[in-house]
């Protein structure tokens, strides 16, 4: 595979999903807009502080990425199970959370290989 085409569709994918989980906080969020911003920001930074040194390419940030997608999974997955009011954004966040890991193993083995 293509280094160039494998960092892309991992950066596409990841924005995804921090697209989507800022999209499921706001959408059920009743609380005032600044504690909604701080949960956000809380919710995001683990994903978006990464984000550089995933662009960049560094296997070291790639491997703690695939460990920091787990939790939002998990997340996904129980919100799916019980929440029927947020399945539809529980059940997107697994898919990109679980397409944003595929593609960080897909990206870990395109540095390795290369």
């Amino acid at each position: 595979m293509n280094r160039r085409y494998a960092r892309g569709v991992l950066l596409f994918c990841w924005l995804v999903l921090l697209a989507v989980l800022l999209a499921w906080w706001f959408a059920v969020s009743a609380r005032p807009p600044a504690y909604a911003s701080l949960a956000s920001l809380l919710l995001i930074s683990p994903l978006a502080g990464i984000l550089p040194a995933v662009a960049r390419g560094s296997e070291r940030a790639c491997s703690l990425a695939s460990l920091l997608l787990v939790p939002y999974i998990g997340w996904g997955l129980t919100e799916a199970v019980a929440n029927p009011d947020a399945r539809l954004f529980a059940t997107t966040t697994v898919f990109a959370g679980t397409a944003t890991f595929a593609a960080l193993i897909v990206w870990l083995r395109v540095l390795r290989t290369s």
